[in-house]
Order: structure tokens, then sequence, then C-alpha cells
């Protein structure tokens, strides 16, 4: 069975399909309409709630998914002094760091992805008759007119407040580092009446007056219960027909082999569309985010690996330290929302044209490690695509991780869009040059939405 925390209380689900999405759990058997659904594809926030996840379940801290701030070096000083001071003022709950709040959209999640995890949606936030502070916001700053769009933006925005850099921002008074912060948390959710303003501002607003409390609510108020509780959970495995959670690679490798029809699942944010778009039934999903070798992030002087199912959040700033010119490609890929939840394996995998991370992977000269029971092989990603949605993925392999080498040379990348976030490359552009007194002497280019591969 599934097990995962809801309003308080643990839910089973015995008998459910594996390709159930939140949504529809949330709105056909738990009748809990609050949450929307809009695009039914994770381009409209409508459907947005939040999962709330142990940290040393993927083997980081809350802090490894925040990205640059985008002060000056010596503001970022002192921000990170003024941070320290305001930290000392207030303690933070000495559990906190051991949850993270991730904004998802629960039309592309399969529910048997909650396993182990708390589901948070509109109608837990409000206590009694008191309104969350992000809900209160937005009453105050007007931030709602039809209200269809309100419930995500809403949960959008508690994630916001449960944000620890956000936070700090507010504490340091931050403006511009909270504004840019709010805007990356909202990217993902479309209003069509009210304009962002008046929503921008709520969040602003509730993130100033999170100060005054310590940013305390009835969830941060239960945050060593809600630990121990999900430690309870990640004890047991679920044993859910249709739905494999391999402990280890061991096993992983084994259930690739046995079951030669099961989708592969890590963030699920393209092959969720199957069932949501085309209206396909998925009988057996293969879930690798519960294997730790899967979820490796390991650095050294000269390579960067990552494990195939790391979320583009986890890796976004580790990656954009690592390869600077990096860091506006990998925040305007996808929204919040599907950042939290799409894997550098599965964009890889996937084999789309206009994939943002393809080319700025072949750009870098990456290598793909590859796995079939107990054989592994190398290949560099530049081989890897043979025509449109094909690889030379063989039968029974799966990727396990990618090794991506330091780049010392000039680097740059590129994306046009149709709209800046939230959306697919028109054209993805990447460019790696190794200049010797002003001389090319080395040249790596790569680009998405060209041709029928990258």
């Amino acid at each position: 069975m599934i097990r995962f925390l809801f309003k308080g209380d643990v839910v089973s689900l015995h008998n459910e399909r594996a390709d159930i999405t939140v949504l529809d759990w949330l709105r056909l058997k738990a009748r809990q309409t609050g949450t929307k659904e809009g695009c039914a594809s994770g381009d409209c926030g409508a459907c947005s709630v939040v999962v709330v996840r142990l940290s040393d379940l993927d083997g980081r801290t809350s802090s490894l998914n925040e990205p640059q701030n985008p002060q000056s070096k010596n503001s970022q000083n002192n921000t990170q002094n003024n941070t320290q001071e305001s930290s000392q003022n207030n303690p933070p709950n000495k559990y906190s760091n051991r949850l993270i709040y991730e904004s998802v959209n629960s039309c592309i999640t399969f529910a048997g992805a909650l396993q182990g995890a708390q589901l948070i949606t509109v109608e837990q936030l409000a206590t009694d008759d008191q309104l969350h502070p992000v809900q209160q916001a937005m009453v105050d700053e007007h931030g709602a007119q039809c209200g269809f769009c309100t419930p995500g933006f809403i949960l959008s925005l508690f994630a916001l407040y449960h944000c620890p850099q956000a936070q700090a921002y507010a504490r340091a008074k931050n403006t511009q580092a909270l504004h840019q912060r709010a805007e990356q948390f909202l990217g993902g959710n479309l209003c069509r009446c009210t304009g962002y303003a008046p929503i921008l501002r709520a969040a602003i607003k509730a993130m100033r007056q999170g100060v005054a409390t310590n940013f305390d609510d009835g969830f941060s108020q239960n945050t060593k219960s809600t630990v121990e509780q999900l430690q309870q959970l990640k004890l047991k495995l679920p044993m859910q027909p249709g739905f494999l959670y391999p402990a280890n690679l061991r096993q992983l490798s084994d259930m690739r082999i046995t079951y030669p029809n099961a989708h592969m699942l890590a963030g699920g944010t393209d092959l969720a569309l199957e069932v949501t778009q085309r209206l396909n039934d998925i009988d057996t999903l293969l879930y690798i985010k519960s294997v730790p070798e899967m979820m490796v992030v390991k650095q050294t002087d000269s390579h960067l690996v990552l494990g195939a199912a790391v979320s583009v959040t986890r890796c976004l700033q580790i990656v954009s330290d690592f390869i600077p010119g990096s860091h506006e490609l990998l925040h305007r890929f996808g929204s919040e929302q599907v950042r939290n939840q799409a894997t550098i394996g599965g964009n890889i995998i996937n084999a789309s044209p206009v994939g943002d991370l393809p080319p700025l992977l072949q750009a870098l000269g990456a290598v793909l490690e590859l796995q079939r029971a107990d054989t592994i092989r190398q290949m560099p990603i530049d081989s890897f695509y043979i025509s449109y949605k094909a690889t030379l993925l063989q039968e029974g392999e799966f990727l396990k991780s990618i090794s991506i080498p330091r780049s010392a040379s000039h680097f740059a990348a590129y994306k046009i869009s149709k709209r800046y976030d939230d959306d697919i490359s028109a054209v993805c552009a990447v460019f790696n040059l190794s200049l010797s007194n002003g001389i090319v002497t080395d040249a790596r280019i790569a680009y998405g939405g060209m041709a029928a591969i990258p």
C-alpha cells in the first residue's frame, strides 16, 4: 500500500490504479475539491499542492536548492551577515531543516509518489475561523476575482512562506531578492483576471509580516510530530500492485528486467501526460526516486556526477556553481512546480528535441552511465540520440547517472521561448569555447529545437 500524511492522518491506498494522479485522488476519492483542474498538463498551476518530505530522504538539506542571490557579491555578504543576525534574534525551529516544502502540480503527479510524504491542500491552511497569513494577505491585497486559480496561487505562496532562503531575505529586508524569489515561486501559476501585481504584493506582505512571528503557523508548530510520523512511514516500503518501489539499485535492476513493460517513473512531468492528455492507461510504474543510488550528487575537482533521479530544483544551484553561465537556462526550466518534480535523467531519456538539458549537457561533453542487470556502460551524450524520440537505450537498461566535466572555458547558454517562464524552447543554444591568447582552440556548440534531435 501507499502511505502518506494528509490532514494529520496516515492515508493508505490499497487498490488504487498505479496511474491515478494526486488531483484525481483528491477530487474523486477524497472529495477535496478546493484543488482545481485547469490544463491537466502542469502549465497553469491551478492544481498546485504542497508536498512535504524529510530532507534526508535524498541526502540533502533545505539549503541545497537555493538559487544564487541576485545581488552583487558585496551585497551577498551583507545579506548573509544580516541573515545571521536575524536568525540569532529569531532562531528557527530545530526540526525545520528536516522538512522540505515543495509545490507540485497535482494533475501530473502520480499518487504513488506521495509515499512517505505529507500532502497539503488549500483546505488545510486556515485554522478555525482564522486564515493562514498568505490567505489573509491575498484578501488584504485583493489578489482574487473569479477565484479559480486562487487555490493554486495560495499553495505556491504557502511554499514560499516555508522557504528558508525567502525567510532569510525577508528578515534581512532584502526587497529585491525577496521579490525575485516570489516571482520564481509564482512563475508556474496563471491568472486571467486579477493580474499579478496584487498577488505579488500579497506575497511580499505575507513574508514581511512573517518575520514578526518567525513564520509561525500550524504546520511549523507541528514540525516535530510531522518529522516523527514521516520517519515511521519511511520504515515500511509500499506493497502496491502496479506500483513498484525498489529500495536499492539491485532491486531496481532486477525489476527492470522482470517487468520490461513497466514505465519508469521519476518526476512524471512528461509521463503523466500519457494519462491526462492522451488518455492512455499505465498498468505498472517503476518508481526510481526511492533508490538512494539514483539520487547521488557527487562533486570532484574535475567532474560533477548527478544521479538520474535528482530533481532539477535540487541540482539547480549545484550545476550553476559548477558551470558558471548555466544559471539562467536552468532557472527557466519549466516552473517551480515542474522543477521540483522533473529530473535531469528524465529530461535526457525523453529525447525531446526541445528539451532544455540535452543541449547543455552536449556542449559540456557529459557522459551517461547506463546499466542493465550487472552490466554498466558509459556513453557520451553526443552519441545517445539517433532520431526523433529515439535513443540507443537497450531493453532492460536504464540511465543511472550523468557525469559532467568542469568547464574552465568561455560558456554561455541561451533560450528563446514564446513565454519567458514555464515554456519549452523555441530555440536553445549553448556555447562552450576554449580560448588561448584570444584565439578559439576548441568549441562545442549545441542546439535544441533545430532538428529531430538535439
